[in-house]
């Protein structure tokens, strides 16, 4: 029985080690890197954007229709329904505070002096 740290004789440079081993090790080592996890964090998180999107769309979007019953109507009255899922808590949240992500900072330059 060949261990995983023998050296094998014909090959002293060499130890065993399966091929995906090896193989698997070198890429994680080439791609996750210290430099690699701000990307990856950026990724991740558009990544959760998206399907939290598509997840509300596909479940609350009045105009998706997934079931046979409401996909034989054409053309929904429906305006309440889609008002509702258009001012969403987010909206409502943020329609009460000025469109300005540095206010002061705003408020400095566009004083007159």
């Amino acid at each position: 029985m060949i261990h995983t740290h023998t050296v094998l004789p014909y090959f002293p440079t060499l130890s065993f080690k399966p091929a995906f081993l090896v193989h698997c090790s070198s890429n994680m080592a080439r791609w996750v890197r210290p430099e690699v996890y701000p990307l990856m964090a950026a990724m991740a998180f558009v990544s959760s954007m998206c399907v939290f999107q598509l997840t509300r769309n596909v479940f609350l979007n009045p105009d998706v229709r997934i079931n046979k019953a409401s996909r034989s109507t054409a053309v929904l009255d429906n305006a309440d329904e889609g008002e509702k899922y258009r001012q969403h808590g987010l909206r409502k949240f943020l329609s009460t505070h000025p469109p300005e992500i540095m206010p002061s900072i705003n408020q400095f330059f566009s004083e007159d002096k």
